[in-house]
């Protein structure tokens, strides 16, 4: 069963009362929140949009919960533990999604020359049913410079671009 190693936490903290703290280790950035019953642990790579989110039980320091985000979008299994450490519920946030969140990062860095996995500012992605074609599709937001960007829909049963129209950023 996986544990929390409560003393990276309790040692990044600057004051005994804050709920939160950060550290960063090698290339990876850990930030740490917590409530009455549990701990949060959030980890990325220095410069990439995947996150690790674990939950853990603040008694006993069992994982509770797990799961990967790109741009806060669920991706992967994401799973939840009884407190013996057993999986009692799985979600596979990428089961409706057939072109895979990989395939769209090399079509976006071959086609767009843009690396979905770098912190870029203003860039984001998101999935879902679209409205108008009624399909699971990629959205790619790319920005293009600081008033403009490109809105690019992508079939995520098949990877063929749907649409690919410029916007303008409303300030």
């Amino acid at each position: 069963m996986k544990k929390l190693d409560i003393t990276e936490f309790e040692r990044s903290k600057t004051q005994a009362a804050d709920k939160t703290a950060e550290l960063v280790k090698n290339d990876t950035l850990f930030k740490f929140s917590e409530d009455d019953q549990t701990i949060r642990k959030e980890s990325a790579k220095t410069g990439e949009n995947t996150k690790i989110n674990e939950t853990f039980d603040k008694k006993s320091l069992s994982i509770i919960y797990e799961g990967k985000t790109f741009f806060n979008m669920p991706i992967g299994v994401h799973k939840e533990y009884d407190p013996q450490g057993k999986v009692i519920k799985e979600t596979d946030y990428d089961k409706e999604f057939k072109f895979s969140l990989d395939e769209v990062i090399s079509l976006s860095k071959t086609k767009f020359k843009v690396d979905l996995n770098q912190k870029i500012a203003r860039l984001n992605v998101s999935r879902g049913m679209d409205e108008d074609t009624k399909k699971n599709v990629y959205f790619l937001f790319l920005p293009v410079n600081d008033q403009s960007y490109r809105l690019v829909k992508i079939d995520a049963e098949n990877g063929k671009i749907i649409s690919d129209k410029p916007g303008m950023y409303i300030e």
